[in-house]
This record gives structure tokens, C-alpha cells and sequence, in this order.
């Protein structure tokens, strides 16, 4: 484990790029992260990464510089854009949870570029799965780790749908092992922050659960039919979640009992985070309705 000063510079002269899969708790992850950087220093790589990549190209290289933290739906290989050194970080998920929370998801937004093909259709979670429109259904974790080409997503490889190989899944473990110092595992969100704290130097990681998709039915309540059709259609992202979860594991392991203490600490402060937030929250939305009420009266 690097000691705190090797952590600092370890941040202080890396690139660092948060290769953010969908309704992986990226969302959650990416609101701990904003606090480590200035502002001035994050380059968000979304709505369009084909744009905001394009942008980032035509800039010089000093304001190129300034940027040390970037984030997006983006699949591996951003780095080709960057100096040396720079590292990736990323939250893999439960492939069946991730591709039922994703479809629920879309269902509820109206704002989602998926949402209207969806509901137009009426599409079922089984016709979203298997359909062969949305690659991402497909293994897409392995897909974008492994460096694969989404429809709105630049990427080195041209994957089609039903198309992925375990050279794929290969490519995709062996960037885990290169590229990111700590891989994270959404169901092990708690271990996963410690590590990333202790491996870049963060402070305050404190966060409240954010973008839960709602309303959504549990695995052991969707038709078995539904549940072997995305697995598979998931097989590599199968493997490589119990990958993720086997480095995330060896890692913890290392630091012994330690690491145990650490956890509870945690843990117990980000509880009280949790309840200070939700009180401040409420308190604005209170205010704002008395607010809103005094201009009524007025």
C-alpha cells in the first residue's frame, strides 16, 4: 500500500480517467471524485465524446494540461490523447442487475436518447436484451474495457452485436491488470472507495447513493426466460465481474486486518454524512416551499 505522500504524487502528476459505465454506480462514484479536483482541472467527456474529444484535440497543449481528472461513457483508449502518466478507474456491476437497472432506467426518463425507441416500440426487458439494437446489452462492460466501439462512443475495436470473443474478455482483463490501480465492484462500493482513497490520496469520500433507478423489480420477480436470455447474452461480462471481484479481493487482502478497521471507520462516518445531507436537503426544499408560499401571499 503506498504511504500518504506517495498517494499525494501519485495524484498530483497522473492523469486520471474515470471510464464511467452505465448504471454501474458511476454516478454515485463521479460525485466523491469532483470533490478531489478543482474545477478548472476536470474535462467531462459527455454529452457527445465524439465532440468533447474533438474539442480536447484542438486545444494547445498547455491548456491540454490543466486537465487532470476526465469522465465519461467512454470506452478505453482516451489515454491516446494524453501524456504519460495516467491511470483509469471504473465500477464494474453484476451484469443481469446492470442491464435490468438500465432498462428501467430509460423507461423512467424521458430525457434518455433511448427513451422514445423503447417506449415506442414497447419494447419488453427481454426484446431490450436480445434484440441486437443496443451493443451495450451485449457484454458491454468487457465491450468498453476492453477498448470496443459504441454507437456514440469512439473505441479501437468494431465489435457487432452477438460478436464478442474471449480474445475480448482477455483484452479487457489484461487492461484491468495495466491500467487501473484499483478496480471497483458496485456491490462492494464500500471497499472499493477505501482503496481508491488510499491509492490516490482523496479526502472527504463521503457520499449519498445517487441516479437509483426506481421502481424496478428484483431478478428473483422477472420471468426465468428474461433472466437466461441476458446471461446469455453476458457470458464474458459474467467472467468479468467475478474477475473484478477476485482482484478487488486480493487487494483487501493484503492490507489485513487494517484494512477491516478502516472499513468500519468509514462506514460509521459515512453514515452520519448520510443523515447530515438528507437533513440539509430537506431543510432547502422546506425553505424553498416557504419561500415560494411567502410569494404567493404577497
Amino acid at each position: 500500500m503506498k504511504n500518504l505522500a506517495e498517494a499525494q504524487n501519485y495524484q498530483s502528476h497522473n492523469k486520471l480517467i474515470f471510464l464511467h459505465i452505465p448504471k454501474a454506480a458511476g454516478t454515485t462514484l463521479s460525485q466523491i471524485l469532483s470533490r478531489q479536483y478543482d474545477s478548472e482541472e476536470i474535462f467531462k467527456l459527455q454529452p457527445n465524446p465524439y465532440q468533447r474529444i474533438a474539442y480536447f484535440q484542438s486545444l494547445s497543449e498547455a491548456e491540454k494540461n490543466k486537465f487532470i481528472y476526465f469522465q465519461g461513457h467512454i470506452s478505453f483508449g482516451f489515454h491516446e490523447y494524453l501524456p504519460e502518466p495516467y491511470s483509469y478507474i471504473t465500477m464494474i456491476r453484476n451484469p443481469i442487475e446492470r442491464v435490468i437497472s438500465n432498462y428501467y432506467y430509460l423507461l423512467s426518463r424521458p430525457s434518455h436518447f433511448l427513451h422514445e425507441e423503447v417506449t415506442s416500440e414497447k419494447m419488453s426487458l427481454l426484446k431490450f436484451a436480445t434484440c441486437g439494437k443496443f451493443v451495450g446489452m451485449d457484454n458491454g462492460q468487457t465491450r468498453r474495457i476492453a477498448g470496443a466501439k459504441f454507437e456514440n462512443t469512439p473505441g479501437t475495436l468494431e465489435v457487432e452485436f452477438g460478436k464478442c470473443t474471449t480474445e475480448l474478455l482477455t483484452k479487457a482483463q489484461e487492461n484491468l491488470i495495466k491500467y487501473f490501480p484499483v478496480v471497483g465492484v458496485a456491490e462492494r462500493f464500500d471497499e472499493s472507495v477505501v482503496l481508491m482513497q488510499q491509492a490516490f490520496g482523496w479526502k472527504n469520500c463521503y457520499y449519498v447513493t445517487a441516479n437509483i433507478t426506481k421502481n424496478r423489480p428484483r431478478v428473483r420477480e422477472i420471468s426465468a426466460e428474461t433472466i437466461e436470455a441476458i446471461k446469455e447474452n453476458n457470458q464474458l461480462d459474467l467472467q468479468l465481474y467475478d474477475f473484478s471481484k477476485k482482484l478487488l479481493q486480493e487487494k483487501i487482502d493484503k492490507q489485513g486486518d487494517d484494512f477491516t478497521k478502516q472499513l468500519k471507520s468509514f462506514q460509521k462516518n459515512n453514515r452520519v454524512y448520510g443523515r447530515f445531507t438528507r437533513v440539509k436537503y430537506w431543510s432547502r426544499l422546506k425553505l424553498s416551499e416557504l419561500k415560494q408560499s411567502l410569494v404567493k401571499r404577497s
